[in-house]
């Protein structure tokens, strides 16, 4: 029985681990795309290069004008 809530507690730790890293990738996508709009990058080439939708980056855009 305790070795089960072990196993439990340690998936549960490797799952929010794994979340915690995804958050901060998309985080720093985020940055990286405001820092392409300032330059004038062209949208489409943003999503692509940041793995972001073009409507994500859109999103951006319209946030930051």
């Amino acid at each position: 029985m305790i070795s089960n809530l072990a196993k439990t507690l340690e998936e549960m730790e490797q799952k929010a681990e794994k979340r915690g890293i995804e958050k901060g990738e998309i985080r720093k996508a985020k940055i990286i795309v405001r820092q392409m709009l300032r330059k004038g990058m062209d949208e489409d080439l943003i999503a692509e290069l940041t793995g972001l939708s073009r409507e994500e980056v859109e999103k951006m855009k319209e946030k930051n004008d």
